[in-house]
Protein backbone atom coordinates (compact mmCIF):
# COMPACT_ATOMS: atom_id res chain seq x y z
CA UNK A 1 0.00 0.00 0.00
CA UNK A 2 2.87 2.62 0.48
CA UNK A 3 3.00 2.57 -3.01
CA UNK A 4 -0.46 4.25 -3.32
CA UNK A 5 0.95 7.56 -2.17
CA UNK A 6 4.24 7.50 -4.25
CA UNK A 7 6.35 6.51 -7.36
CA UNK A 8 5.44 6.93 -11.12
CA UNK A 9 1.75 7.41 -12.15
CA UNK A 10 1.05 3.66 -13.33
CA UNK A 11 1.98 2.43 -10.73
CA UNK A 12 0.67 4.80 -8.08
CA UNK A 13 -2.90 4.46 -9.89
CA UNK A 14 -2.43 0.40 -9.54
CA UNK A 15 -1.40 1.21 -6.11
CA UNK A 16 -4.14 2.65 -5.62
CA UNK A 17 -6.73 0.57 -7.25
CA UNK A 18 -6.02 -2.07 -5.39
CA UNK A 19 -6.19 -0.17 -2.13
CA UNK A 20 -9.99 1.04 -2.61
CA UNK A 21 -11.00 -2.58 -3.74
CA UNK A 22 -9.05 -4.04 -0.54
CA UNK A 23 -10.86 -1.53 1.50
CA UNK A 24 -14.07 -0.85 -0.12
CA UNK A 25 -16.04 -3.19 1.94
CA UNK A 26 -14.81 -2.84 5.41
CA UNK A 27 -15.02 0.62 5.05
CA UNK A 28 -18.99 0.01 3.55
CA UNK A 29 -19.34 -1.75 6.43
CA UNK A 30 -18.12 0.83 9.04
CA UNK A 31 -19.75 3.52 7.55
CA UNK A 32 -23.09 1.94 7.70
CA UNK A 33 -22.22 1.06 11.77
CA UNK A 34 -21.53 4.79 12.29
CA UNK A 35 -24.78 6.28 10.47
CA UNK A 36 -27.44 3.05 10.80
CA UNK A 37 -30.06 5.66 9.03
CA UNK A 38 -27.93 5.04 5.60
CA UNK A 39 -29.93 2.88 2.97
CA UNK A 40 -27.23 0.70 1.15
CA UNK A 41 -27.60 2.83 -2.38
CA UNK A 42 -26.76 5.71 0.13
CA UNK A 43 -23.85 4.19 1.73
CA UNK A 44 -22.16 2.69 -1.14
CA UNK A 45 -22.02 5.98 -3.20
CA UNK A 46 -20.57 7.66 -0.05
CA UNK A 47 -17.77 5.24 -0.17
CA UNK A 48 -17.34 5.58 -3.37
CA UNK A 49 -17.05 9.35 -3.24
CA UNK A 50 -14.79 9.04 0.32
CA UNK A 51 -12.13 6.90 -1.96
CA UNK A 52 -12.33 9.79 -4.17
CA UNK A 53 -11.57 12.53 -2.12
CA UNK A 54 -8.98 10.82 -0.63
CA UNK A 55 -7.30 10.12 -4.11
CA UNK A 56 -7.88 13.66 -4.84
CA UNK A 57 -6.80 14.95 -1.59
CA UNK A 58 -3.71 12.87 -2.00
CA UNK A 59 -3.80 12.44 1.51
CA UNK A 60 -2.52 9.24 1.36
CA UNK A 61 0.92 10.66 -0.29
CA UNK A 62 1.27 12.32 2.89
CA UNK A 63 1.14 9.33 4.77
CA UNK A 64 4.30 8.10 6.95
CA UNK A 65 4.24 5.07 9.37
CA UNK A 66 6.06 7.29 12.34
CA UNK A 67 2.07 8.68 12.38
CA UNK A 68 -0.11 5.31 13.06
CA UNK A 69 -1.43 2.56 11.11
CA UNK A 70 -3.15 3.18 7.54
CA UNK A 71 -5.77 1.58 8.78
CA UNK A 72 -6.04 3.96 12.06
CA UNK A 73 -6.01 6.80 9.30
CA UNK A 74 -8.47 5.11 7.38
CA UNK A 75 -11.05 4.39 10.11
CA UNK A 76 -10.92 8.26 11.38
CA UNK A 77 -10.72 9.55 7.80
CA UNK A 78 -14.21 8.04 7.62
CA UNK A 79 -15.70 8.83 10.82
CA UNK A 80 -14.87 12.35 9.54
CA UNK A 81 -15.95 11.93 6.03
CA UNK A 82 -19.50 10.52 7.43
CA UNK A 83 -19.97 13.28 10.06
CA UNK A 84 -19.67 15.90 7.42
CA UNK A 85 -21.65 13.88 4.65
CA UNK A 86 -24.53 13.31 7.64
CA UNK A 87 -24.26 17.03 8.17
CA UNK A 88 -24.41 18.23 4.88
CA UNK A 89 -28.03 15.55 4.54
CA UNK A 90 -29.18 17.45 7.83
CA UNK A 91 -29.50 20.77 6.19
CA UNK A 92 -31.32 19.28 3.14
CA UNK A 93 -33.73 16.76 5.39
CA UNK A 94 -33.99 15.83 9.01
CA UNK A 95 -32.27 12.54 9.24
CA UNK A 96 -31.73 12.12 13.29
CA UNK A 97 -27.69 10.10 13.14
CA UNK A 98 -27.65 7.50 15.99
CA UNK A 99 -25.37 9.25 18.78
CA UNK A 100 -25.69 6.51 21.15
CA UNK A 101 -23.16 4.07 19.06
CA UNK A 102 -20.48 2.08 21.20
CA UNK A 103 -17.75 3.20 19.46
CA UNK A 104 -16.20 0.13 20.14
CA UNK A 105 -18.72 -1.90 18.41
CA UNK A 106 -18.33 0.40 15.07
CA UNK A 107 -14.87 -0.32 15.33
CA UNK A 108 -15.39 -3.95 15.09
CA UNK A 109 -17.05 -3.67 12.43
CA UNK A 110 -14.44 -2.25 10.44
CA UNK A 111 -11.87 -4.33 11.95
CA UNK A 112 -14.23 -7.85 11.13
CA UNK A 113 -15.12 -6.93 7.44
CA UNK A 114 -10.98 -6.19 7.15
CA UNK A 115 -10.33 -9.45 8.50
CA UNK A 116 -12.54 -10.94 6.15
CA UNK A 117 -11.55 -9.18 2.94
CA UNK A 118 -7.63 -10.86 4.29
CA UNK A 119 -8.76 -13.89 4.44
CA UNK A 120 -11.00 -14.13 0.95
CA UNK A 121 -7.82 -12.47 -0.73
CA UNK A 122 -5.25 -15.21 1.11
CA UNK A 123 -7.88 -18.17 0.05
CA UNK A 124 -8.53 -17.36 -4.24
CA UNK A 125 -4.22 -16.29 -3.56
CA UNK A 126 -3.93 -20.45 -2.61
CA UNK A 127 -6.77 -21.17 -4.78
CA UNK A 128 -4.81 -19.37 -7.71
CA UNK A 129 -1.86 -21.32 -6.61
CA UNK A 130 -2.76 -24.74 -6.21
Amino acid sequence: MLNAGHGDTTLRRDSLERLCRRYWKPAYHYLRAIDRTLDEPDAQDLIQDFFARLIERESIARLTPDRGSFRGFLKQSLRNFAVDAHRRRKTRRAVPIDEHLDAAETEAVFDREWERTVLDGALEELDRRL
